[in-house]
């Protein structure tokens, strides 16, 4: 991070990743902020066809 502040002037990096990279920068102590984004289909039942209530029915063709 340090190396990216005086190579490039970032003073902002976005990490768009999963578990294991933002596990390892917190146990580093290199993330002041954490968001999270939930996606319903992964979140929610169904097939990954509808939304986090479940599949869409009756829809027709």
């Amino acid at each position: 991070m340090t190396a990216l502040a005086e190579r490039h002037g970032a003073r902002v990096v976005r990490v768009d990743s999963g578990g294991a990279l933002i596990g390892a920068l917190l146990e580093r102590g290199l993330l002041c902020q954490v968001s999270l984004l939930g996606h319903p289909v992964l979140a929610g039942r169904g097939n990954g066809c509808g939304t986090a209530a479940g599949p869409r029915r009756g829809r027709s063709s």
